[in-house]
């Protein structure tokens, strides 16, 4: 049985991509989510900043690289660098398959993941 969904985004990991490809595939990602990320509540998108923010902590701890984690994880490179920033959307972010994977690949709970970023926010509602 072939699995399809490592064929769409966010999935995809292609280890011939440079780094110029990435960058290229990260921009253009921008651009097509542009409404969507700037339909977002400042409330949504302090919320998505800190889940990037403890998954850039949580990879930077292992001492991975973000090609690493997209290796590890299935997932196209060009998502990691965009879910650290805080810029990918909101349907992305909410596939558990892709919390799972992620909290997988950082030796984490998906419950772990999501309670540090949490806390996260709640430092961002409280300043």
């Amino acid at each position: 049985m072939v699995d399809n969904r490592k064929e769409e985004w966010p999935y995809g990991f292609d280890e011939s991509m440079t780094a110029e490809d990435v960058t290229k595939e990260m921009v253009m990602r921008l651009v097509r989510s542009k409404s969507e990320l700037d339909a977002l509540t400042e409330a949504e998108q302090k919320g998505i900043e800190a889940l990037g923010e403890e998954l850039h902590d949580a990879r930077n701890l292992l001492g991975i690289t973000r090609n690493e984690l997209a290796r590890r994880t299935g997932l196209n490179s060009a998502f990691i660098p965009l879910i650290e920033a805080g810029r990918v959307t909101m349907r992305n972010i909410t596939n558990t398959q892709v919390l799972d994977v992620l909290a997988t690949a950082l030796s984490l709970s998906k419950n772990e993941l999501l309670m540090d970023s949490l806390c996260r926010y709640t430092d961002y509602l409280l300043d």
